[in-house]
């Protein structure tokens, strides 16, 4: 049905807690965290069609649900009192007025000034019909409750008040990890900068090489960060976040000529109310006239611009530009709180639910004996010196490829550094980030700062609920500079397996597309209908595949697979001590991760195919038709 309710933030910065499982058509629910207290907002559209009664039982069931005792609600009700400036009551107006009594509410309404005025067929209606109430706990907090009929060219006039509450609570929890404006770099001096902060720090190939301890590998890293931290400061403007704010609340369409149209529209309409008596239906046509060419003028600038939107001629693929379109039109969401065994969650154990669900822990309690066999065979999988040759040191070829692959508009991680600041700072002085991951490989040892991932919560959507953590996807930011080191080692192991992979795993394979595995479905389907053979078809996804990949059973697969041993340890110290934070309602949690692929990684598609490839050969083993895209498997049986 229609929406009738809603609640607008428009500073983003404000703590925010949605409440979905509350809200309906005609009621938005959703609590203000202001740091000192918790405020719950209740917006309401009583229909004048439809009894009170539920609607006021509705309300009453969502003060007792809400975690606070200070309430404010406000919207139209539809009936008339003298309590909020109406010239007579109604029966619905009694009816309100005793359910405010009752529940020890104060009605805010000051003066009789109409909430509600229009115009229909040249007649003036006008009511007080728009009221604003707020419990005993809250009432001392609220100022300057006023009607604005300059504010809004609606119907209903603009309701304005202010809510003392002290210094506000601003969300510091990120929603994203840009941090740099980096169409306004300064790259030549950026370049040059890091050039001299290296040569000053002393961090020279030679010092590089001498180093024997992952301690003092650590440290350069860190040292290396900074210096890239310290050249984005002096060369990169940040991003205004309060502009950015600002700019978003702004529509694309609206320009200084639709301003002054609607001011003229708000001036007309308030001259209605001071014309006198027998002038008044000539103001009237003329508002009336005035009005129809303003709503006209947005209409067809609203139109124009998302046309112009849609149509931008840019340097993207077919589907970039359907991606940029659905990124811009879709709606923004509150984090929703969650729900688990039949209980509402607060923001933190919210948070910490997601973090269980989508990083569980690797737990033995119900290993098998093949289990356990796995898991001791994986502990000294890579100490055993092996037949396998070591891999070669990086080259620069390889490192300046793998640097230039990443695209600069995508999301970084936690470090803010972006594709072009890494390929520039790398650019600097080619030579030291060489020898860095050179070093890397020569001790087995993927640096700590590069193994921490923020996630971000992403709705599935058309889901019926979002109080399930299984309702949204997470996706892993990882550090640009440690993506460029993985995208060499994941390049190098693909190249040491793929050929030994079955050949019917069809997902982030080389050459192999959706369109291939679904032509080679068909066509085995085919062959069998040919022969009159009878198939089933069994289709098998996996859940939180990616969540739950198993480390142990991906280091013994590697060796099986003759990865070479240097590889191979590299690969254990990438999955060792690795970290996820994320942020969800305000709240923010981490952990150490000891399963799972981290979504957003260049190495977890990889890995995961290793992982589910003996399942592929025992299927075939058996005479089984079995393919996979990825974690999704289907299965074909054929008999006569």
């Amino acid at each position: 049905g229609t929406v009738k309710a809603a609640i607008a933030i428009f500073d983003e910065r404000l703590s925010i807690i949605e409440h979905s499982q509350l809200t309906t058509h005609n009621v938005a629910v959703a609590t203000l965290d202001t740091g000192h207290t918790k405020i719950g907002i209740i917006s309401v559209y009583f229909e004048d069609t439809k009894p009170l009664t539920p609607y006021l039982d509705k309300i009453k069931t969502i003060i007792e649900k809400l975690d606070t005792k200070k309430v404010i609600i406000g919207g139209d009700v539809n009936a008339w009192s003298s309590w909020w400036g109406s010239r007579r009551e109604n029966d619905r107006g009694e009816e309100i007025t005793g359910w405010i009594t009752e529940e020890g509410y104060h009605v805010l309404n000051q003066g009789s000034i109409p909430t509600f005025y229009t115009i229909r067929g040249g007649k003036e209606y006008q009511s007080c019909v728009d009221i604003t109430i707020c419990s005993d706990q809250i009432l001392s907090k609220i100022r300057g409750w006023t009607i604005d009929q300059e504010l809004v060219n609606s119907d209903h006039n603009c309701i304005k008040f202010q809510i003392i509450t002290g210094e506000l609570k601003t969300r510091t929890q990120k929603k994203t990890t840009r941090i740099y404006k980096t169409q306004k770099a300064k790259w030549t001096d950026f370049r040059l900068t890091i050039s001299k902060k290296i040569e000053a720090n002393k961090i020279t190939t030679n010092a590089i090489r001498e180093i024997t301890e992952t301690q003092e590998l650590d440290s350069i890293i860190e040292k290396y960060n900074n210096i890239i931290t310290q050249a984005c400061k002096l060369n990169i403007p940040k991003i205004n976040r309060n502009t950015t704010n600002k700019q978003k609340n702004n529509l694309p369409w609206w320009t200084v000529e639709l301003e002054e149209e609607k001011r003229r529209v708000l001036t007309m309409k308030r001259r209605i109310r001071c014309a006198a008596q027998q002038r008044k239906s000539h103001v009237v046509e003329e508002y009336l006239k005035r009005k129809e060419k303003y709503e006209l003028a947005a209409n067809e600038a609203r139109t124009n611009s998302w046309r112009e939107f849609c149509t931008k001629q840019k340097r993207e693929t077919m589907w970039e530009g359907i991606y940029r379109v659905i990124r811009k039109a879709a709606p923004q969401y509150e984090d929703q709180l969650l729900s688990q065994n039949g209980q509402n969650l607060n923001p933190e154990d919210s948070v910490k639910l997601l973090g269980a669900t989508f990083f569980p822990d690797d737990c033995t309690t119900d290993d098998t004996v093949e289990h356990t066999k796995i898991r001791d065979d994986a502990k000294v999988t890579n100490i055993e010196v092996d037949d396998t040759e070591d891999d070669p040191p990086i080259t620069e070829a390889e490192m300046i490829h793998a640097a230039r692959s990443f695209n600069k508009k995508k999301a970084p991680g936690k470090d803010g550094f972006t594709a072009d600041i890494c390929f520039n700072a790398i650019k600097a002085n080619s030579e030291t980030f060489l020898e860095i991951i050179n070093k890397c490989m020569e001790l087995s040892w993927y640096p700590t700062s590069w193994k921490s991932a923020f996630i971000l919560i992403l709705r599935k959507p058309n889901k019926a609920s979002y109080e399930n953590p299984r309702a949204y996807r997470p996706i892993g930011l990882l550090p640009v500079l440690g993506k460029i080191m993985e995208k060499i080692i994941v390049k190098r192991i693909r190249w040491h397996t793929a050929p030994k992979l079955n050949p019917r795993q069809y997902g982030f394979t080389p050459q192999r597309c959706t369109e291939d595995s679904l032509y080679d479905l068909m066509t085995h389907i085919m062959n069998n209908l040919t022969q009159r053979k009878i198939n089933i078809v069994v289709s098998l996804d996996i859940e939180g595949a990616f969540d739950s990949a198993w480390w142990p059973v991906l280091k013994c697969r590697l060796k099986e697979l003759k990865c070479p041993r240097n590889l191979r340890k590299i690969v254990d110290s990438y999955l060792d001590n690795r970290q996820v934070e994320m942020n969800y309602a305000g709240a923010s949690y981490s952990k150490i991760t000891t399963k799972g692929c981290v979504q957003g990684s260049i190495s977890g598609p990889v890995f995961w195919n290793i992982i589910i490839d003996p399942l592929i050969d025992r299927l075939a083993d058996k005479n089984i038709y079995c393919q996979a895209f990825a974690d999704d498997v289907v299965l074909v049986f054929d008999g006569d």
